[in-house]
């Protein structure tokens, strides 16, 4: 029997950081901010988000910085908006089902039974 897991990617937040300069072509509000949500899968179902990190990327010179690369202007800013950046409801999608598939019956049944 064939299993296929993994890990999926999907951007949750963007948004263009006003008033910063691009480190690299001088652009000045070309730089924008998109937070992206990891979540584990099983057969293409997302069951757990498992973490998010934020890169940005000029729009004039397509330069992208992880937070790590950051310089601390971008930081500071990309930092204000990492609490809006939260991981969607259909990430949970196998945990929902199978809370419906398997303890929902049982609490039923334990209700029944009591």
């Amino acid at each position: 029997m064939f299993f296929f897991f993994g890990i999926r990617s999907t951007d949750v937040l963007s948004v263009i950081l006003k008033n910063l300069k691009c480190i690299h072509c001088g652009q000045v509000d070309t730089v924008a901010a998109h937070y992206v949500s990891r979540h584990f899968h099983v057969f293409w179902i997302p069951i757990f988000p498992i973490g998010k990190r934020a890169v940005t990327t000029c729009g004039h010179c397509k330069q992208s910085l992880t937070k790590r690369e950051m310089p601390p202007e971008y930081r500071t800013v990309v930092e204000q908006y990492e609490g809006q950046a939260r991981p969607r409801i259909w990430q949970f999608a196998g945990l929902i089902i199978f809370g419906l598939i398997f303890i929902v019956p049982f609490i039923i049944s334990l209700i029944v039974w009591a």
